[in-house]
Order: structure tokens, then sequence, then C-alpha cells
């Protein structure tokens, strides 16, 4: 049984404008005792100005110990004009560490001072026990550090095709399963899924709510963690944006695909959006924007 405290945060939560819902998830699953601790960004603009102050007086109710980055601007696409995604900055992010005590505050600067040293395969064993991560994941993950064994063990198109499917079939975990099959992840995301129903109905229904549109993407990068390791490549991993506004945003979707496009060019598409992923079914393409670039504004300057 979840005490007051912690219903009042996550009823909070639940109404925030300055958490996505990858944060939203992770605090909630924070608040009802399921992740022993967590790493979250808080958006503030002109929208949402009181939600910085009202969190972490709910944070401070709940029992919670935090630790607060400096503000930082951040930005997004205003539009797409031409050949150009044009950015403003809407307003400044502030970066929580979450603890559930001060042992595991302690834990954290030890895993801080590793990373520090560069000593990441000691920090990543600390950070797993922090943040409630399978032993098996982790050894997976500090393994696949090693960019030359990943090129050897993948092509570019089935690694990142794991990934993707990860993301589908995990979609209430923070961490990356070692495999479909990790026992441990399974029973850790029926685990979550379980509790986010229980406990925070509203994010629950927006979040596993499935919605298809038709739409026009613009193709921009394309990822490269081990481009120049790989001997053959057989797929594109590419990141496209909305020509239109989806909830208000330019959203930039990921989409894995056998076909190479230009960058610049646009698709027509249809998306279907649930839980935090969006799969893609390109239809045509419409036509090529040349030199398409992005463009952001100075501070200071209009």
């Amino acid at each position: 049984m979840l005490k007051k405290e912690a219903k009042e945060l996550i009823s909070f939560i639940e109404s925030s404008k300055g958490f996505d819902n990858n944060a939203k998830l992770k605090l909630i699953l924070f608040s009802a005792g399921v992740k022993p601790n967590t790493y979250v960004s808080l958006r503030i603009s002109t929208k949402n100005l009181d939600e910085k102050y009202h969190f972490e007086q709910h944070l401070k109710k709940a029992g919670f110990l935090s630790q607060i980055s400096r503000p930082k601007t951040y930005e997004e696409i205003e539009k797409i004009s031409k050949n150009k995604a044009l950015w403003n900055i809407k307003g400044t992010w502030y970066g929580y560490d979450l603890f559930s005590n001060r042992k595991n505050k302690r834990l954290f600067q030890k895993y801080f001072s590793l990373v520090k040293k560069q000593q990441h395969d000691k920090a990543d064993l600390i950070a797993g026990k922090l943040y409630g991560y399978p032993k098996c994941c982790i050894n997976r993950f500090i393994e696949e550090h090693d960019l030359k064994k990943l090129a050897k063990k993948y092509s570019y198109y089935a690694f990142y095709d794991k990934l993707h499917t990860l993301d589908k079939r995990f979609p209430f975990l923070s961490h990356t399963p070692c495999s479909l099959k990790c026992k441990d992840s399974i029973k850790i995301n029926n685990d979550y899924r379980m509790i986010v129903k229980k406990s925070a109905s509203r994010f629950w229904k927006e979040y596993t709510r499935k919605q298809s549109f038709t739409t026009k993407l613009v193709v921009d990068y394309e990822s490269d963690i081990f481009l120049d390791k790989i001997n053959e490549k057989d797929g594109h991993d590419y990141g496209i944006i909305s020509l239109t506004k989806f909830k208000g945003h330019h959203y930039v979707f990921s989409n894995l695909s056998k076909k190479h496009y230009l960058r610049g060019t646009i698709l027509l598409a249809k998306v279907t959006v649930q839980y935090d992923y969006a799969i893609i079914k390109i239809k045509k393409i419409v036509r090529l924007l040349n030199n398409f670039h992005h463009q952001r504004k100075l501070l200071g300057k209009k």
C-alpha cells in the first residue's frame, strides 16, 4: 500500500508538463518503491514555471534524497521551413539524481568518482546495482563496450534490429536486457507494468495507448555507433523528423531500413506510436530537400 506522500508525488508526476514519458515512467516506479534510485530531467518553460518548486516539495515530503544539477538551456525544433529545421531556445532543464536512502546516495558518489577516473567497467557494475538492473544484463552491457568485438558479433542491421526489438519487447525497462529471453528482465518488465497500471492509471492509459497517423517525414542523420568498425554495411538506422507537429512537437523518430535514403528525403509514412517508440511503414518517397540542415539561434540574438 502506497503512502499518502508517494500517491501525491505520483499524481503530480502524471499531470506534469516538464517530464517526458520516459522520465514519468521512472519516477512513478521510484515513487512506488520498486526502483531504488533513478535519474530524470525536468524541463522548465513559461508553461510550467512552478513545477520545479512543487516537485522538490513532493520529494521532501516523501522522504526522498536528491542531487540536482545546475540549470542548462534546452531547445526544440520550432518549425521546418524549406530545407531548414529551425531550432529555438524554449527554457531550462535540471537533472535530478534521486535516492531512496543515504546509503544509496553514498554509493552513487563512489560511482561518480570511478567515472571521473575513467574506470568505466567498475563504475557500470555499481550503476547496475544502484538502478536495480539484473547482473546478467550489466555484464553483457560491459562486454559490449568493445566496439571491435561488437562489430565481429553483429552486422550493422542485426545490431540495430536487436536494439529496436528489445525496446518493443520491454517498454517498461530502463536497462538493455542481455537477450530477448532474459528471465530477470521479463519478470521486472511484467512487475513494472502491473505497478504502473495499479498506481498511475492516468499515465498508464496515455503510455499504452496506440495512435496511428499518416504523415510526411524528412530523413536527417544516420546512427553510426560502430560504423567505422564493420566490414559490410547491410542497413541504415535513420533519425527522421516529422514535418508536422505531433502533440505540439516535431518528433525525431528512429527507423531501421535496408534501403538507403539521402539526407533531406521526404517520405510519406504511416506512423504508429505506443509506449516510448514508433513503428514506421514507408509508403513512398515524396521528394528531396537539397542541403537539408539545422539552424539554431545564438543566445542573445533574435
